[in-house]
């Protein structure tokens, strides 16, 4: 199995938090993190799975795109 370099994956909103069983703490979340089906993701912005542009948070849609990521 390959894995992506730095350069291929998605930067991740700062404010994305992830607890679940079998997950790595102390590590950024990844944009990868979310194959991890026990997952729960939260916004620090708004403490919930809801950002604060109305949409559910998760690594594959909390990116540089979204109207509400921070670096």
């Amino acid at each position: 199995m390959e894995t992506a370099s730095c350069e291929d994956t998605p930067a991740v909103c700062r404010r994305l938090r992830s607890k679940g069983a079998w997950v790595t703490y102390g590590e950024p979340v990844t944009w990868e993190a979310g194959y991890i089906s026990t997952a729960i993701f939260w916004c620090l912005g708004t403490a919930d799975v809801i950002g604060p542009d109305d949409g559910f948070v998760h690594p594959h849609v909390c990116v540089k795109d979204r109207a509400c990521f921070c670096d």
